[in-house]
């Protein structure tokens, strides 16, 4: 939280497929709702910290499991310099008047209030880890009907080559 607050996050940078990251988060709410995970892309190569990008995951994730009690939609997909990432509840939703507030340290809606535990700090965290990530996070919710938050993490800027080597030769290297 004080890293987040002074805006010092230390990223430990790696090249990772996110969807592996999200199915992990998925499994483990898995007993407590039905997700339906439409993936539009074979791989989702991001460069991150994973350990942070798996906390902004299980942020989103718990927020939507902890806020309805119907399934949950997940979308993964590449855009031209992002993977876009979208959670969809169809729960309780954020009024209108809340919504400017939802980044703010501390902050929460009267109606999470007295219905649900949390400290307030999540979605600014949030939001302080995707900006570290130069990413971003958007929220859409109607109250009653739910929310979407849309996460767009940067691509990783890898290039894979294919090899004409079979994968049960090792390769050799010229000397």
């Amino acid at each position: 939280l004080a890293r987040a607050q002074e805006r010092r996050l230390v990223l430990q940078r790696s090249t990772f497929d996110v969807s592996e990251v999200l199915e992990g988060v998925i499994q483990r709410y898995g007993t407590q709702r039905e997700f339906h995970l439409f993936g539009e892309t074979p791989t989702a190569m991001i460069e991150g910290d994973r350990s942070y990008v798996v906390r902004v995951l299980d942020n989103i994730i718990g927020n939507a499991v902890k806020y309805s009690d119907q399934h949950i939609d997940v979308h993964i997909a590449e855009e031209h310099k992002y993977v876009r990432v979208a959670v969809s509840d169809h729960g309780v939703g954020i009024a209108e008047a809340d919504l400017p507030h939802i980044f703010e340290e501390f902050w929460r809606s009267e109606r999470a209030l007295f219905s649900k535990s949390g400290s307030g700090v999540g979605l600014f965290i949030v939001k302080q880890i995707m900006e570290a990530h130069n990413g971003s996070i958007r929220v859409e919710s109607q109250a009653g009907k739910g929310t979407t938050v849309t996460l767009r993490f940067p691509r990783a800027s890898v290039a894979f080559t294919a090899s004409n080597t079979p994968l049960s030769e090792p390769l050799k290297t010229a000397m």
